[in-house]
């Protein structure tokens, strides 16, 4: 850095009349005082951070009197470290549902984000309203006391001051361009976003081959092709939106909590679950302003739930014996007939649909039919709990 050498001069004097000083950048140049080998001011030091040079301090005398008599002292010139102010302030935007237009903040809680691991008890944080009030410290806020804001971004500069060096370092123009500064953020009210957590899991009977736990979820409903899961990922969207307008609060849904807060990696609109039950996470966001990229947002847990098929073992083949009249009758040996086609469930928990060649058989309700005439016998089993 830049010293002026000779703002130490009165402090070296003491006052002394008829003394002049000359700066060397060591001691034996300050003892020869050889002509032109002085230290000129402003002097920028060549050993960093912390240089000795030597002052000789010189006793002038009337012309013809004795040599003039000197002493020489060092000075120590220290260089310190500004204050670090590479940190990106986050901005501040209270989310307000309803919004009151008004929000509040102790600027205080910004200090250790903007020190960024510097050292509180030496650094100290001031914030004001101008760059020039930042720049010239004045007129700082008082950063222990609510300070308010409302729905126009208000920006704030930031200086901090290290107590021990006194070295302090403020926002500054970082792009002649565009304005852009630095040590700066926006306190700002917005319009919040809700977002209802569901009463009760996302529940979808098993629809692949295999009856194991994992389904397909419809998430987003198709508008064009609705079906019955459609009608539920409706449901479930009008649940968690709780009556905000679908256009302005965007709903996505996000395996992690992170990717959710950091709104990346939305999940498609038909979703195959990893495990059963499984916690995805519903986001909602206000795009009032989509081209704003602070926004507000809301995230809930959401739970999908596979409910698994009861498993049916049917024979492939039954055995019917009949008349040369088709008429049933007993088989003489063997497997029974006419035949019992028996599904094993309980009728408490389950109702039952019989058709033969695609007929219903009206007043087969019950788990199991006594095969009368020969065809395909189908049962469909609900389960009256899950439906």
């Amino acid at each position: 850095s830049q010293f002026d050498l000779e703002s130490k001069n009165d402090e070296i004097i003491g006052g002394e009349p008829n003394v002049v000083i000359a700066y060397y950048d060591s001691f034996e140049a300050a003892e020869l005082a050889e002509a032109g080998t002085e230290l000129v001011s402003p002097y920028t030091n060549v050993i960093a951070n912390e240089q000795i040079i030597y002052g000789r301090v010189t006793k002038e005398v009337p012309q013809g009197g004795a040599l003039p008599c000197y002493t020489i002292v060092e000075m120590a010139l220290i260089v310190n470290a500004l204050p670090e102010d590479s940190v990106e302030i986050e901005d501040v935007i209270e989310c307000q549902t309803p919004v009151t237009a008004s929000g509040s903040i102790i600027l205080d809680t910004k200090d250790l984000e903007i020190l960024n691991g510097q050292d509180p008890t030496i650094f100290d944080v001031q914030y004001y309203e101008s760059l020039a009030n930042a720049q010239s410290m004045t007129s700082a806020i008082a950063s222990d006391a609510p300070y308010l804001y409302g729905t126009t971004a208000t920006t704030l500069y930031v200086g901090i001051f290290n107590t021990q060096t006194q070295c302090y370092i403020s926002s500054r123009v970082i792009d002649p361009v565009t304005g852009e500064t630095n040590l700066n953020f926006d306190l700002i009210v917005k319009e919040g976003a809700e977002a209802i957590t569901p009463a009760l899991p996302y529940i979808i009977c098993d629809n692949l081959d295999a009856s194991d736990g994992f389904g397909i979820f419809t998430l987003i409903s198709d508008e064009n092709a609705p079906t019955e899961l459609d009608a539920q990922a409706d449901a479930l969207a009008s649940e968690i939106l709780n009556g905000q307008d679908p256009s302005q609060f965007i709903l996505t849904y996000h395996e992690t909590f992170e990717n959710a807060e950091d709104n990346i990696n939305a999940l498609p609109n038909t979703y195959l679950n990893v495990i059963n039950p499984q916690v995805i996470y519903a986001r909602v966001t206000n795009e009032l302003d989509p081209l704003d990229t602070e926004v507000c947002f809301a995230i809930v847990e959401v739970i999908l739930k596979v409910e698994q098929l009861p498993t049916v073992a049917l024979d492939e083949e039954y055995r019917l014996c009949v008349d040369e009249n088709g008429v049933p009758v007993e088989a003489e040996s063997g497997s029974s007939s006419p035949p019992v086609i028996d599904t094993g469930f309980d009728p408490s928990l389950f109702t039952f649909l019989w058709t033969v060649d695609g007929s219903v058989l009206p007043t087969e309700t019950g788990p199991s039919v006594t095969a009368l005439v020969g065809g395909v016998y189908e049962v469909i089993i609900t389960e009256i709990a899950t439906g």
